[in-house]
């Protein structure tokens, strides 16, 4: 169970704070191409990758941050960055271009989640 939410969107709980953030709605549509409501400040586009991210962290701030950020860097430059993280526990679930999921998870995610 949870014990309270936060000022942003993360939740808190026993294992730490919790922060999602995805694209999996490209709802704005571009000269033909589909978008997500997050912005890429390196282009001023939405994203047109279709991810997802959550994760745990004692900040509720940091967690809703760190989500957006995964999201906006991409999968292989987020899971570079967890790489030297090792206080910041994630998850991120891509959508192939077959259409099939793939979920990558950080091994703190991991250990967070069969301890349940």
């Amino acid at each position: 169970g949870t014990s309270g939410t936060s000022g942003s969107n993360g939740i808190t709980g026993a294992g730490g704070t919790a922060g999602s953030s995805g694209t999996s709605g490209l709802n704005g549509t571009f000269f033909g191409s589909k978008y997500s409501h997050i912005v890429n400040p390196a282009t001023g586009l939405g994203l047109s990758e279709r991810l997802q991210t959550s994760v745990v962290t004692t900040s509720a701030t940091t967690a809703d941050a760190m989500a957006t950020a995964l999201c906006v860097m991409g999968e292989t430059k987020a899971r570079a960055l967890l790489a030297t993280r090792p206080e910041i526990n994630a998850q991120i679930t891509s959508v192939q271009p077959n259409g099939q999921p793939r979920t990558w998870e950080s091994a703190g995610f991991a250990r967070l989640t069969s301890a349940s």
